[in-house]
């Protein structure tokens, strides 16, 4: 294979451009030029990646499709290559990322096949249209960073479809984006701008912009009508630290805007959604004044998200039309309380976050408009103390509940109850010590419940029972785990025990050994002499034996006993007992192979014992008083008048 690869390279200047190709699709990756590798990834798109180099190679493959030039010192005076695109005629991708590139040459002719060209990481002093001459077919240009751009740079691009352009000049010429009537997504920051000319997006025939992603670091006054005719615009996202107010004019027709995200503007135009009847996201971040923002002209919004601007509390007229909205992301203000009538319009939210603010309660029913859509409900790091009478409870399809890192120490009665649908329950780092023992009846599905981070003392026995898969009680103080009522469950298989006190003893030792495998994770309290062993290298308590579970075929196999001292060994070895679809561990044993069936079967087993026992102590009373005849001296303590014997 390797005198195969050798002929290949020394004969590629001879070889048809497809048997090239062929070449190269069965040797894989392969050393091609000076500090260059490239790789096949079909039959007719060829990679090349070169390091440690200053210029273009123009000794690669001819037929490479795509050229990483990124992370070399590539500068002006080496870029050069007049026929790079003459020589590699099939590229369609090439990047000169991270090369500190100041100036380039027209390196571009012939380029007919170019479709992308990645920029990143270089700032040029400056770009015209003969620099960039011979990109006709362009349609990505991402990573460009400029300094002054000439009024004809784009003249020709009419295919560019994606621009990624940081300008950092004071001024930019009003049609410098006239000619790019193809372009979909544009990125645009502009770093030193303070008053940006309100032509900036004048197009020539009209424009397909859908996508524009706006930075204004110091831009304080923004034209009204900077926007106006960016009428197929679908997306928006502005960040103006430094605007004073954001509005449009009265003649704006962004009238097919669906997503608008502002951030870090002081203040936003009460009426700034007027006009902007058919949005549907609308995300709000780092805004003083937003409270007087009417959102009652959006009825088609579907998810809200207001984060970082100081809410004290919800509007009285935000939600009053929000019909549609499935999404609420409160999430990062200062609100203190919580309005049951904020919900009442809310028919079909199924995600509400409220978290890092600084509610202290929830009132009842406040989710009683919502209880038929709601899924998700995520109240973490707030001041939660209480979670009054039934303020969780009768959602049918809630999914996922998270009240963790608050400061719940009661949760009364009524809460959790009919969420049927609920699967995911963190309640992690709170103050709580008990659990209601109805708190879980009505959530069969629950199958994660956190517990970490909590004041309980004692196993919380209500999640026995439940379909829960995944329990956390880490950084809690318990110091025994019920090990015979879990090896009941039928579902637990993960149980974190971490970071509390557990006491090592033959509880946790019946967890340990019963058939389930539940994944266990803690370490040992006590005895002083397994402190620190991990749970899952306990083997103290001996007198624990293996119990037989319904999923087993394995049974004790005993002898009846023939003495008092048999028959009370034999007694503590534990069985199972099955009746219908239940199991409980009882104490009867079994004789022979004959496993116990029903209560009935064990009663009988009863009956034979305690006969068998009767008869013990008969031939034990009259070997005794046979030996004592015979004057037996090997064994003088063990007389008929025994205690022990007397005792039982």
């Amino acid at each position: 294979m390797q005198l195969f690869i050798k002929i290949v390279y020394c004969c590629i200047g001879l070889l048809s451009f497809n048997t090239v190709h062929l070449a190269h699709s069965l040797v894989g990756s392969f050393p091609c030029g000076e500090n260059c590798t490239c790789t096949n990834n079909s039959l007719y798109q060829t990679i090349a990646q070169c390091s440690n180099i200053k210029a273009i190679p123009l000794d690669l493959p001819r037929n490479i499709s795509e050229l990483d030039l990124s992370w070399n010192q590539i500068t002006f005076q080496n870029v050069t290559g007049q026929d790079m695109c003459k020589i590699y005629t099939n590229m369609s991708q090439v990047s000169f990322a991270w090369n500190g590139i100041t100036e380039m040459s027209p390196i571009f002719s012939g380029c007919w096949k170019l479709v992308a060209l990645d920029l990143t990481g270089n700032k040029l002093k400056s770009l015209s249209s003969k620099t960039l001459q011979g990109l006709d077919k362009i349609k990505m240009i991402i990573g460009l960073e400029v300094e002054k751009l000439q009024s004809d740079t784009f003249k020709g691009f009419f295919n560019l479809e994606i621009l990624n352009l940081t300008f950092y000049g004071i001024t930019m010429q009003p049609n410098v984006f006239t000619y790019l009537s193809g372009l979909k997504r544009l990125h645009l920051s502009l770093e030193k701008m303070m008053i940006p000319n309100e032509e900036i997006f004048h197009f020539d025939n009209g424009n397909s912009l859908k996508i524009l992603k706006l930075i204004l670091p110091r831009v304080k006054d923004m034209p009204a009508r900077l926007l106006n005719e960016l009428k197929a615009l679908e997306f928006l996202s502005l960040d103006a630290p430094s605007l004073s107010e954001f509005k449009l004019s009265n003649d704006s027709k962004l009238i097919n805007l669906k997503d608008l995200e502002i951030l870090r503007v002081s203040k936003l135009d009460p009426d700034l959604l007027e006009e902007l009847e058919f949005l549907e996201i609308l995300k709000l971040r780092e805004i003083s004044q937003v409270a007087e923002l009417n959102l009652y002209n959006v009825p088609l919004l579907k998810e809200l998200e207001v984060v970082h601007c100081s809410l004290l509390r919800i509007p009285s007229q935000w939600l009053s039309n929000a019909t549609a909205l499935e999404t609420l992301n409160l999430s990062d203000d200062e609100l203190t309380v919580i309005d049951p009538k904020d919900f009442s319009n809310l028919k079909s939210l199924r995600h509400l976050v409220l978290s890092n603010n600084k509610l202290s309660k929830l009132p009842s029913f406040f989710l009683e408009p919502v209880k038929d859509s709601l899924q998700q409900l995520i109240i973490r790091h707030n001041q939660l103390k209480t979670l009054e009478h039934d303020a969780i409870s009768n959602l049918s399809l809630v999914e996922v509940i998270d009240f963790s890192f608050n400061h719940i120490e009661t949760i009364e009665d009524g809460n959790f109850l009919h969420l049927p649908q609920l699967k995911i329950l963190n309640l992690k780092n709170n103050y709580i010590s008990a659990l209601k023992p109805t708190m879980f009846i009505t959530s069969p599905l629950l199958v994660e419940l956190n517990l970490a981070d909590n004041y309980f003392c004692h196993f919380p026995m209500e999640v026995i029972g439940t379909g829960v898969i995944e329990l956390n009680l880490s950084v809690n103080r318990i110091n025994t785990v019920p090990g015979k009522k879990l090896c009941g469950t039928k579902t637990l298989r993960t149980l974190l025990l971490d970071d509390n006190p557990i006491s090592c003893d033959c509880s946790l030792k019946e967890l340990l050994i019963c058939e389930l495998h539940i994944e266990i994770k803690g370490i040992c309290s006590e005895p002083q002499s397994y402190a620190g062993i991990d749970i899952g290298e306990f083997t103290g308590c001996s007198s624990v034996t293996k119990t037989i579970f319904s999923t087993s075929t394995e049974i004790l196999e005993t002898t009846p006993p023939t003495t008092i001292e048999q028959s009370k060994e034999v007694n503590k070895k534990p069985i199972l007992v099955l009746k219908g679809d239940q199991s409980e561990i009882v104490r009867p044993i079994i004789w022979g192979q004959k496993l116990l069936t029903n209560f009935d079967d064990a009663q009988n087993v009863k009956n034979q014992k305690d006969k068998s026992i009767e008869q013990a102590n008969l031939n034990n009373q009259v070997h005794m008083q046979t030996h004592a005849k015979e004057g037996n001296e090997s064994d003088p303590t063990k007389g008929p008048g025994s205690h022990e014997e007397q005792g039982h």
